[in-house]
């Protein structure tokens, strides 16, 4: 599957897989020309009542999120890294970002 691009903003770039080939919902970052993370927010999260995040403003809220991250230069390259349920209260992220869940790898589709 091809990667669309979700927005941009000076050398950040965001892309998503279409709807259904991921569990959740996946914001993919690149910084310029490499990519630099995979930033994955879980199904149970935008079910949580406390979460405050509804599926329509998932993706921007994902977006806001990992530009923040992509900007102060606080992931190694090529991070996954899940929020879930318990990292996210009324709409905010309430987890450090160094102790959000990683995985080994990047997953492009």
């Amino acid at each position: 599957m091809k990667m669309e691009l979700y927005k941009k903003d000076g050398d950040i770039s965001a892309y998503y897989l279409p709807a259904g080939v991921m569990d959740g919902i996946t914001l993919f970052f690149a910084k310029g020309q490499w990519m630099y993370l995979q930033l994955n927010l879980t199904s149970s999260t935008l079910f949580s009542v406390n979460c405050g995040i509804n599926r329509s403003q998932a993706l921007d809220w994902l977006w806001e999120c990992g530009k923040k991250i992509v900007e102060s230069d606080t992931a190694n390259t090529t991070e996954n890294v899940t929020i879930t349920s318990h990292d996210v209260r009324d709409g905010e992220l309430i987890t450090p970002f160094s102790n959000l869940r990683r995985d080994a790898s990047l997953h492009l589709g």
